[in-house]
């Protein structure tokens, strides 16, 4: 059997510590997240120093990560 998966982009909120080291991401739609198979897409480019330098991994810190999970 196939499945259509059709990805939405959903409005969020994000709230973070005051050493901005952990983050609570919160949807801004109303009520609850629906049913069905979720998709987190993170990207994160923190610079480590003030630079004249193009960002890069002399300079950065930069990661990506995708996180999949199921609300049923």
């Amino acid at each position: 059997m196939l499945c259509r998966v059709e990805w939405q982009d959903t409005p969020i909120r994000v709230i973070q510590n005051a050493e901005k080291s952990k983050a609570m991401l919160l949807p801004t739609t109303s009520g609850a997240l629906p049913n069905g198979r979720w998709r987190l897409d993170f990207s994160l480019v923190r610079k480590w120093f003030t630079t004249t330098d193009p960002v890069g991994a002399d300079n950065a810190y930069i990661a990506e990560a995708k996180l999949d999970f199921d609300i049923t």
